[in-house]
């Protein structure tokens, strides 16, 4: 798995769509804020971005189709995109993967009692407990390709310890498949967390890959 991610208020509008499809470009349209718009193109510029890198031959920019839950995907790579705040990330693989990325959210004990299992809900005590494991839920509904159709209390982390500054992976507890599925979490800043889940492969990056200037052409032809 590779993980990429951009400060999108270091684009402007303009060359965040010169960098996406028309596809996209229509879906970010949908948004009434422009830090939404700016969020939807960052992702989808992202994708592009990280086509170029590891397969060189495709045509750039990318249209995913969607599986019949709603989860785009390309035939020949896995990928996962989230934005919040200021940023976009994207993840890619060869597995099944899954991100998120939340700007640390306020902590509601009744929310974390609704959305998570007991031990899961348990373990939440403050605003930073409680976005990771928003994170690391939210990450395994996208790698397993359900996303909201499956109930995030139908699983669990293990161990419900939600501490961004593990060195190892976590992992969970389900019953949906015969696959294991890991995650990490990583912090960005001092108040943005973001977590890769994977099926069947706990091999995550150390650091995650900030483009430079050559992001601005993930869109081939269609760079400025």
């Amino acid at each position: 798995m590779k993980i990429f991610l951009i400060d999108i208020t270091q684009y402007t509008m303009e060359q965040l769509s010169c960098l996406v499809s028309d596809e996209r470009l229509k879906k970010s349209s949908r948004y009434h804020h422009e830090m939404d718009r700016r969020r939807s193109l960052a992702a989808g510029a992202l994708l592009n971005y990280a086509v170029r890198q590891h397969f060189p031959q495709k045509e750039v920019p990318v249209t995913p189709a969607l599986n019949r839950y709603g989860k785009p995907y390309l035939d020949f790579m896995e990928f996962s995109l989230s934005h919040s705040g200021r940023y976009a990330a994207c993840a890619v693989g060869h597995q099944p993967i899954g991100v998120d990325i939340e700007h640390q959210r306020d902590f509601h004990p009744e929310l974390a009692r609704r959305f998570f299992t007991e031990k899961e809900a348990s373990a939440c005590t403050d605003s930073k407990s409680f976005t990771i494991c928003w994170t690391l839920k939210e990450s395994f509904l996208k790698a397993t390709g359900y996303g909201m159709k499956l109930p995030m209390n139908s699983f669990e982390i293990n161990p419900a310890l939600f501490d961004a500054k593990r060195k190892d992976s976590f992992e969970y507890i389900h019953s949906l498949d015969d696959h294991r599925y890991f995650a990490k979490t990583y912090v960005i800043g001092n108040d943005t967390y973001l977590s890769g889940c994977s099926m069947d492969c706990c091999d995550f990056p150390e650091t995650i890959i900030t483009p430079c200037d050559d992001f601005l052409y993930a869109g081939g032809s269609f760079g400025v």
